[in-house]
């Protein structure tokens, strides 16, 4: 939750320790992670990972390199996943957003209706959707 970061990077102060579980919870791409430690790191704040081995306390070479490694693996991850879930919905036929209410042959008869003179109302009562679904298919 972006808010949630953005609101804890305002809250912390000089010499506090940020406590997280894995490295992937500050942002959901590498630049993001990297920009909220980079962040953090300006207030003089440090991060520890409880199950990774991030520790922004010993400011090392190595402990820097660590940070970006697991950074970038997080943010693998996280496309292997969303990669997973579209080929799961494409296999299952499924698709995100909401039907329609009005299929095309619905829509040609309004069209019709309605060029001969029925009103929006009425064309909305009889199909049961709203005037500005009606309009909208004008």
């Amino acid at each position: 939750n972006k808010a949630a970061i953005d609101a804890l990077v305002d809250y912390v102060r000089e010499g506090d320790v940020v406590v997280i579980t894995k490295l992937d919870r500050l942002g959901r791409s590498l630049k993001q992670v990297l920009n909220v430690l980079d962040q953090l790191k300006e207030k003089e704040v440090n991060v520890v990972a409880l199950d990774q081995p991030i520790d922004t306390t010993n400011d090392s070479p190595m402990a820097q390199a660590m940070t970006q490694l697991l950074g970038v693996f997080a943010e693998l991850e996280r496309s292997f996943i969303v990669s997973r879930t579209q080929e799961g919905k494409a296999a299952s036929g499924r698709y995100g957003g909401r039907p329609k209410k009005l299929n095309l042959q619905q829509i040609n008869e309004v069209k019709r209706r309605h060029s001969e003179g029925e009103s929006i109302a009425g064309l909305a009562r009889y199909f049961e959707v709203s005037r500005m679904t009606i309009r909208r298919q004008l």
